[in-house]
């Protein structure tokens, strides 16, 4: 359905918003074009992005869980052994 702004800014009592609106639509269409460049990349980088997802989706086997996975308990009176090591040798 064609929208005609001209009848809708006519008729409206809200016609500062839509000129506003319609405005910041056209300077929005002039930017894209003087940057053609640009509006080719914020469009197609998305769109290899989404791609690679679905790809990855489709290659990777999905593991199904059906019990819970229990970690040994830690001793929070002392820190991890990495934590210690990393921590004496800065002293």
């Amino acid at each position: 359905m064609f929208v005609n702004f001209r009848t809708i800014l006519a008729n409206s009592h809200n016609s500062s918003a839509l000129k506003k609106l319609r405005l910041l639509l056209w300077k929005n269409y002039k930017i894209q074009v003087r940057h053609s460049f640009q509006a080719v990349v914020e469009i197609l980088i998305p769109l290899l992005f989404t791609i690679v997802l679905v790809i990855v989706r489709d290659v990777v086997v999905a593991e199904r869980v059906t019990e819970p996975t229990i970690y040994n308990s830690v001793d929070l009176n002392y820190p991890p052994y990495v934590v210690r090591f990393v921590w004496y040798e800065l002293i």
